[in-house]
């Protein structure tokens, strides 16, 4: 799906493409939590930010609008997840939608990959960095 698609299909995406400036592609970014319900809403947390063209004085980018996105599926339909462990960085993360249900895709750097269809999806975010404790976040 493209930006335009995900900001009217998925509820609460509009404002968080109009904090963030665009729909990112999650490159580096992390999963830090996945809640899984057998029935109802699941959800799966994810840690991302903006890679800027600046440096820092220890010559790494400096990363901005640092946000964790809380991705909720309704009455899941499949499930294919592996290598979840405790540093789970994407290369990518992807949303298709069919009509009948959204499929979010997980492409891993390192631990988590997979992808879960599901009947609905929305999503939450808030500015937030990540914390020390896995799957905790602080403003």
């Amino acid at each position: 799906m493209n930006e335009a698609q995900i900001r009217e299909i998925v509820p609460g995406a509009a404002g968080f493409i109009e904090w963030f400036g665009c729909w990112p592609q999650f490159h580096d970014s992390e999963v830090v939590r996945c809640d899984l319900q057998r029935a109802g809403e699941s959800a799966i947390h994810v840690h991302t930010f903006n890679m800027t063209s600046e440096v820092d004085d220890r010559g790494r980018y400096v990363l901005d609008k640092h946000a964790l996105v809380r991705f909720f599926l309704t009455d899941i339909e499949s499930l294919e997840l592996y290598d979840f462990n405790a540093q789970n960085a994407l290369f990518g993360l992807r949303v298709e939608h069919s009509g009948t249900h959204f499929k979010m895709s997980f492409d891993p750097s390192y631990g988590l990959s997979g992808t879960i269809t599901a009947k609905q999806l929305r999503l939450e975010w808030a500015r937030s960095k990540p914390h020390e404790e896995i799957g905790r976040a602080h403003v």
